[in-house]
């Protein structure tokens, strides 16, 4: 299928192709990007504070925030591109698809998984700005994660 649409599988090559299947694990995504200083003093319990199941239930503002900042690094990391805005939008997303009431959200797969989509995203425009770096010899995956280590 991914050939019948003209897509190709970064790996082994190494070649950057106009359509491109990439390998992206959101925790490598957080880590490189902690690794390199891009959340500054934050440690990475904090960071990943959108995957702790207690408390599930958190404040609409707790909430933003935790979704926020896993994703605050990109602006950073690619500061040619306004990206604040989406991130925003995937912020927005996070806390309204898992909102319970008005004033609480429930973590869950409805609040971390359009987080760490977004984490892939992002990722991916880092893989086109060539500001990425990669894992793997290609034979078994290759692992694309943000930020030149």
């Amino acid at each position: 299928m991914v050939n019948e649409l003209n897509f190709s599988i970064f790996g082994e090559n190494r070649e950057a192709m106009p359509l491109q299947v990439i390998e992206i694990f959101p925790s490598e995504a957080i880590w490189s990007l902690g690794i390199k200083g891009y959340y500054g003093d934050i440690d990475s319990k904090t960071i990943r504070a959108y995957k702790k199941k207690k408390p599930k239930d958190i404040s609409y503002t707790d909430a933003h925030d935790i979704a926020k900042l896993p994703l605050s690094a990109f602006s950073t990391l690619l500061p040619d591109i306004d990206i604040d805005s989406a991130i925003q939008t995937i912020v927005n997303h996070c806390c309204e698809n898992s909102k319970i009431d008005n004033d609480t959200v429930s973590k869950g797969k409805g609040f971390d998984d359009p987080l760490e989509s977004g984490i892939a995203f992002f990722t991916a425009l880092c893989f086109t700005k060539e500001k990425h770096h990669i894992w793997g010899s290609g034979k078994d995956g290759t692992i694309v994660g943000p930020g030149v280590l």
